[in-house]
């Protein structure tokens, strides 16, 4: 059996007109660098949307009952898994992952791990269609989440640990303070 390329991996970018956001699918390319190709086996596409662009189901908003409008939390994305029609494929919300106007996600670090995240976790879903275990699809993808999330930190965004780790002692020091009792000499 041949392993899928990578490169033959389509990667479909879904904007309101006018919208175009090239590094996001740059970023995609660069993530799925560390998935391994048995595990893209089967997966047809990726598409990169914009929530405006989706229908009210797509996007998770209930039917109106009683004058009132449930709507779930937005979806940051979705597994499609194949069909007798169509091949499996995945969804990314991209505004629902990335808030495109923060200041912050405009460090392509934070932005790929952030789309990384939702990214395993949604082909952690394919490769469990693939290779059925005895456990829950939610947990079976959070935990395959999980392993690639140390795999890209640790070769590619090693230099942020060296980021964490202080700011961890300093949260952790200053929730101690917080937490003690000042006591006043009356």
């Amino acid at each position: 059996m041949q392993l899928p390329n990578r490169e033959e991996l389509l990667i479909e970018e879904v904007y309101a007109p006018g919208e175009s956001n090239d590094h996001i699918a740059q970023a995609v390319h660069s993530i799925l660098k560390y998935i391994d190709p048995s595990d893209l086996c089967g997966l047809r596409k990726i598409v990169l949307a914009q929530e405006s662009i989706l229908s009210k189901r797509e996007r998770g908003i209930a039917p109106r009952r009683s004058r009132k409008t449930l709507r779930k939390h937005g979806k940051c994305g979705e597994y499609y898994a194949m069909s007798s029609n169509s091949p499996a494929w995945i969804r990314l919300v991209v505004d629902n992952i990335i808030p495109l106007q923060s200041r912050l996600f405009r460090l392509r670090c934070l932005m790929e791990i952030q789309l990384a995240m939702v990214l395993f976790h949604e082909i952690g879903h394919h490769v469990h269609t693939l290779k059925p275990k005895y456990c829950d699809s939610e947990l079976f993808a959070n935990e395959y989440r999980d392993i690639k999330m140390k795999a890209l930190i640790h070769n590619k965004y090693w230099y942020l640990i060296l980021l964490i780790i202080p700011s961890q002692i300093f949260s952790t020091i200053t929730r101690r303070f917080s937490n003690m009792k000042i006591s006043t000499g009356s």
